[in-house]
């Protein structure tokens, strides 16, 4: 979030536990017209709105994506509390309160770039962003946890190493993971600031939590955000989404259909079974896969 933009418009900074009623009144009065024309120049949130950013809504208001996360068969958005999640999150946008911008805005300008140039004043997304937010010059930001509905909720976004079954040199790859996943590598991937490194020693050390490493000239202060314990103390929420081979399928159902509901093309319902029908066959096929 931006910093400077929640102290001009008098918006208290985000704290742990801070509720979705909070949250949306934190965007609605950051959501502004500077100059006096009518049109939106500042927007209180910018949001790609993918599955990734749905489901920890999803959850939070005590519903579930699918029916078993180890062997899922379906989607099961058409339950009461998981359409609450999906109704609290769309009515953020243009249907609702209207603190995210329009489709044909974010055609022409992306939710990172968007945030970055300060024409918004909050910007769901992962820590993978954090290399490229380094790079704003002209505005303080830090880091919130996402707001408690029901109950607090985040997803996993991970990043993982994988050897090739078919790689020529097996002994050289497995030398590189063991590097990447042990202290130095992880030192090295913490201070970039795009992951969370899965070594506790790493992620509680600066190489982190400021993004120095030893001999480094940045100082004691450190690079932003200056709240990255935020990651840490929100591990304990996480959930994951299934991790079976059509996944990627079933999440492409998925945002086509919510994407347009969230523009206002299509409604919840028509979205729950647009998405659920489309991701069908998909997940059939990888049930047979784990029946071969």
């Amino acid at each position: 979030y931006n910093v400077d933009q929640f102290q001009a418009a008098g918006v208290p900074s985000p704290n742990d536990g801070w509720t979705w009623q909070e949250f949306a009144d934190a965007a609605v009065k950051l959501t502004q017209d500077t100059d006096g024309d009518g049109i939106t120049d500042v927007h209180g949130l910018a949001v790609d709105p993918g599955m990734i950013r749905y489901v920890p809504f999803v959850w939070g208001a005590g519903g579930e994506v699918v029916d078993d996360t180890d062997q899922p068969t379906t989607l099961t958005l058409d339950t009461p509390e998981a359409m609450a999640g999906i109704e609290w999150f769309i009515g953020l946008g243009a249907t609702g309160l209207g603190v995210t911008p329009l489709e044909a805005e974010v055609q022409s300008e992306d939710d990172v770039s968007r945030f970055m140039n300060g024409r918004a004043a909050m910007l769901m997304q992962s820590r993978r962003t954090v290399p490229t937010l380094r790079e704003i010059d002209g505005f303080t930001w830090d880091v919130a946890p996402l707001p408690v509905g029901k109950e607090a909720a985040n997803v996993l976004h991970s990043d993982a190493y994988c050897m090739a079954a078919g790689t020529e040199d097996k002994d050289a790859a497995w030398a590189f993971i063991e590097y990447a996943v042990g202290p130095a590598g992880q030192e090295v991937l913490g201070a970039t600031g795009r992951i969370v490194p899965s070594l506790k020693s790493v992620a509680q050390s600066d190489a982190f939590l400021k993004g120095t490493t030893a001999g480094s000239a940045i100082g004691d202060v450190g690079l932003p955000p200056a709240n990255s314990q935020v990651f840490l103390d929100n591990i304990e929420i996480l959930r994951r989404v299934p991790s079976i081979s059509t996944w990627p399928e079933v999440e492409d159902a998925f945002n086509t259909a919510f994407k347009r509901a969230f523009y206002i093309e299509i409604d919840i319902p028509g979205a729950v079974e647009v998405s659920t029908f489309r991701s069908r066959d998909a997940f059939q096929r990888a049930y047979e896969e784990e029946q071969d």
